[in-house]
């Protein structure tokens, strides 16, 4: 900062024919730019809002569950597949929590059977 405030200061430096009025059509095309942006953030806000409250009002809404199956026999049938298939997805879940374990022990062991000695 303290170079640019002595080239600032500095009458020596010779400055370009025209910067100051391309310097000011810079900035007013700038300043143009930002005009329609600052238009558009109040109507992306309402429009925002306008979402959360239909989204809120389906969530809201309440609802009753379908029957999916009109025998009863097929409905015990497919909540006994599904149940079936979670006790197996649990057994290998177990399993892998088992070797798991397993494989976080055989440090412990190795760190008491170097100090054992």
């Amino acid at each position: 900062m303290e170079d640019l405030a002595s080239l600032a200061a500095d009458r020596n430096v010779a400055v370009p024919e025209g910067l100051s009025e391309r310097t000011a059509l810079l900035l007013d095309i700038c300043e143009q730019r930002e005009r329609p942006r600052s238009r558009l953030l109040p109507a992306a806000g309402i429009a925002a809002a306008a979402a959360v409250l239909l989204a809120a009002g389906f969530l809201l809404k309440p609802s009753r569950p379908k029957d999916t199956f009109e025998d009863p026999v097929l409905a015990y049938a497919a909540v006994e597949a599904a149940l079936q298939r979670m006790t197996h997805e649990m057994t290998i879940g177990a399993r892998m929590v088992s070797q798991a374990q397993e494989t976080m022990e055989k440090p412990g062991i190795t760190l008491d059977r170097i100090a054992n000695r």
